[in-house]
């Protein structure tokens, strides 16, 4: 169902957010320049084979802020002025019209920062060598702190699409509050009979590092200074207890985000709502008890943004998140 959903949602926003009249990317006006037979002086005149290869030829160069140039695929330049993995992303360019395209590709260090409440799908705690006990998890919650540093490599596609890969490495802490839980172990009440095992509240505090992968999708249409964003992302984690605690934790996260901003005069701001469905498997031992604890949250969360690009290529992003969900993201990046 989830991969229905993913697709619904890719094909929707693909349609809402197909570039119009004047898309995002135009920062600033296109300056064209022909190439022409022109008269000058005969130093200065082309040769015979060099008027064969520029008859019926115009060189349009799209210039990108900050400097350099994008080509469209159907010139051709002798002397290119970008390297050729620039002159052929994106593709399909012709879809801008005049409108300068942002360098294709880029790299960024983010950090990246989040707190909130999750519920509990299930619970099982044992003690000792008594097996674990599936457990009432009415009453029950957990809250995660998470952090990561992580670094990001992007390509624009399409005009409209970029993709992004991310690895990183994540530092999680976890309290996971059971209000009906093993606590302890009675005597045997008599020869022959078990012990009896006390219940009662209990926080298992678990602490997870590790690294951690994701991918992103994003399409972007606009018009005039105003633009908009649809972002669809996946993120898995294998995770390594510490302090005191032996086991893991698998986490999972789906993201999607739509953002509504404004250009002004290159810094670029924006409003959204975020839609994120994490899941987290948490297994083994903590002291005398062993568990096996699946938490899951899904949230709707408003955001704020704020992006520039600073001395050409270098590039600065700053999000928040707000509400039931609380993040911070700072990323800085640079455009090859």
């Amino acid at each position: 169902m989830r991969t229905q959903y993913f697709g619904a949602v890719v094909v929707v926003l693909v349609i809402v957010l197909w570039p119009v009249e004047s898309p995002l990317w135009a920062e600033v006006p296109v300056e064209r320049d022909t190439v022409s037979d022109g008269e000058g002086s005969e130093s200065e005149k082309p040769s015979d084979e060099d008027k064969k290869q520029q008859k019926g030829v115009e060189a349009v160069e799209y210039r990108v802020p900050g400097g350099g140039y994008l080509t469209d695929p159907a010139i051709a330049q002798d002397e290119p002025t970008t390297s050729a993995l620039n002159r052929i992303f994106p593709l399909w360019k012709s879809i801008a019209g005049d409108h300068p395209l942002p360098r294709p590709w880029s790299v960024g260090l983010v950090t990246y920062w989040q707190t909130q409440d999750y519920d509990l799908v299930s619970a099982a705690i044992g003690i000792g060598d008594l097996p674990e006990l599936e457990l009432d998890i009415e009453g029950s919650f957990a809250y995660i702190d998470a952090k990561s540093v992580n670094v990001k490599a992007g390509l624009w596609v399409l005009p409209f699409l970029n993709l992004t890969g991310t690895v990183g490495y994540n530092i999680v802490q976890t309290d996971i509050h059971l209000s009906n839980a093993p606590i302890g172990i009675a005597p045997p009440g008599g020869p022959g009979q078990p012990p009896e095992v006390i219940f009662g509240e209990r926080t298992l505090d678990l602490d997870f590092e590790g690294p951690f992968w994701a991918a992103t999708a994003t399409l972007v249409g606009g018009w005039k200074n105003w633009w908009a964003s649809g972002i669809l992302s996946y993120a898995d984690a294998k995770l390594d207890a510490t302090v005191g605690a032996i086991g893991e934790n698998r986490f999972t996260t789906e993201r999607y985000q739509l953002n509504v901003g404004y250009n002004f005069q290159g810094v670029n701001v924006w409003i959204g709502v975020q839609y994120m469905d994490e899941e987290s498997r948490e297994k083994g031992s903590l002291e005398e008890f062993h568990y096996d604890v699946l938490i899951r949250r899904v949230s709707w969360t408003p955001k704020l943004g704020m992006h520039t690009v600073m001395a050409g290529r270098w590039e600065m992003t700053v999000e928040g998140g707000f509400g039931d969900l609380t993040s911070a993201m700072f990323m800085l990046g640079y455009r090859l």
